[in-house]
């Protein structure tokens, strides 16, 4: 089979001789059959070569049209991949944020549990002595101290929820600041180039 080229020049080559053929004769005349013969000769070539061309360029365009048929079903599953993870990733950031939180609730309230023993132990060792001298020197009768010795153990009861809820605020925040560290010393490493 000749190239594409060819093929073109060949055309030409042929249109131009039946328009020769053409000019050759007049109304009256007639073509002669040599020039016929050869002109069926170089259309039966040039048709053979363009349905081989186009028979080509048919199963050209179907390989095309299946790879493309390909790559969009491979997109799509990349796309439904891609979703997927973004769902897990998302599910999987919510349950580490969820157990930080327990994590870090769960040292708050032991730091809370140990403040309260020292405010237990400040309360009974500094004071209920120092309630007690006072009320003396002032002469109160003992069950006002006892009250106030009692009010004052509620009072430091009463602060133990807003001291634990200041400390698990204080320890997410610190998380959060060490995350952040993380994540910028993680971005600085990825966008430095390492030397081998």
């Amino acid at each position: 089979m000749a190239n594409s080229s060819n093929v073109f020049t060949r055309e030409l080559k042929a249109l131009n001789q039946a328009k020769e053929i053409l000019e050759k004769t007049g109304e009256s005349d007639s073509i002669s059959r040599q020039d016929f013969e050869e002109l069926c000769k170089h259309y039966e070539s040039l048709l053979g070569d363009t349905r081989v061309i186009t028979n080509i360029s048919d199963r050209l365009q179907n390989k095309l049209n299946r790879a493309n048929d390909t790559l969009s079903e491979r997109s799509e599953e990349i796309k439904k991949f891609n979703t997927q993870l973004n769902e897990q990733n998302l599910l999987l950031q919510n349950t580490i944020d969820e157990l930080t939180k327990t994590r870090l609730s769960r040292r708050a309230a032991t730091i809370t549990i140990i403040a309260a023993m020292l405010l237990f132990i400040l309360s009974e060792g500094l004071l209920e002595p120092f309630i007690e001298s006072q009320a003396q020197r002032s002469q109160l009768p003992a069950n006002y101290v006892s009250w106030i010795s009692f009010g004052f153990k509620g009072l430091i009861a009463l602060l133990l929820k807003p001291i634990e809820y200041l400390i698990d605020r204080y320890l997410q925040r610190e998380a959060i600041r060490n995350q952040e560290k993380q994540e910028a010393s993680q971005k600085i490493q990825k966008t430095t180039p390492t030397t081998k």
